[in-house]
């Protein structure tokens, strides 16, 4: 009797032991999420028409909030996007809930009194959403969000694989298509793959802004030959052309009115904006 007990309690645990071993390799898997489209983006009714050839444009990677003191403050993130009065946000590095009760880009848009968009490129099992959020002033006639290439071969057969996704808005600016593309790039050896994907996107385009975190310099080609097209306007240079900076704010038929940028504090990147003009033709 005294063996057959002993057996059922190894048994026993050995079976919490698999569970417990197989629900943590659930929670280190980020689960893809796939592509969403609409036309209206969330608390629509906060979103004006557009009636101006005039937009403010920022961009911001705010690290979940994390500041370069260690210290989680949402506060001090819409403290530092409230000063520009930004039209158009893109986010990055932003996390919802598990149950997707409510996302830091949300909190966010109803500080600033915005509609918003949270376009997460994974989520895992108990530490949620993770990805990019686009927050808007005005009216937009459609968004979709897609998914970037996310597996790497190297040459050597290593692979390597990080879920990321371009967020495309379409709205209309004084009769004119204009594009806002969102994206935050892989850091490792997808990333070139994934920037020539986004500048493709970006090549379609007249009218076009790109914002986000690229994780490259004007020194990688992609972007070098770009910039060296001359149609296209780095917002974030500064005075000092193409400086080195990751995040970028890229425009093609706007011309800049003013410009600016916050330094490290609130996020461990800083905060970029522009106050661009549409172009006739």
């Amino acid at each position: 009797m005294a063996t057959k007990t002993t057996l059922i309690r190894w048994a026993m645990t050995t079976l919490l032991c698999l569970l417990i071993a197989y629900v943590g390799w659930l929670s280190s898997i980020a689960w893809p999420i796939s592509p969403v489209s609409g036309s209206v983006l969330e608390d629509n009714t906060r979103a004006q028409s557009i009636d101006s050839d005039t937009i403010t444009i920022g961009t911001y990677n705010i690290h979940s909030t994390k500041g370069t003191d260690g210290k989680r403050s949402i506060e001090r993130i819409f403290d530092v996007l409230a000063k520009s009065n930004p039209d158009f946000i893109g986010l990055n590095e932003v996390r919802g809930g598990a149950f997707e009760s409510s996302n830091q880009g949300q909190e966010l848009a109803e500080m600033l009194g915005l509609s918003w968009i949270f376009a997460p490129v994974n989520k895992k099992l108990f530490s949620g959403y993770f990805g990019s959020a686009f927050l808007s002033r005005y009216q937009v006639k459609r968004y979709w969000v897609m998914p970037l290439v996310t597996t790497h071969v190297s040459a050597a057969g290593i692979q390597s694989s990080n879920n990321r996704n371009l967020t495309s808005i379409e709205l209309e600016i004084q009769g004119r298509s204009v594009m806002i593309l969102l994206t935050h790039l892989d850091r490792g050896e997808l990333r070139l793959r994934q920037l020539e994907r986004v500048l493709d996107e970006f090549n379609q385009y007249t009218h076009v802004i790109l914002l986000g975190d690229l994780n490259s310099t004007a020194d990688d080609l992609p972007l070098r030959k770009l910039l060296a097209a001359g149609d296209v306007v780095d917002m974030v240079d500064n005075g000092q052309p193409h400086a080195p900076h990751i995040d970028w704010i890229l425009t093609r038929g706007f011309s800049v009115i003013d410009k600016g940028s916050t330094p490290l504090g609130a996020s461990d990147h800083p905060y970029y904006w522009a106050h661009v003009r549409l172009k006739n033709g």
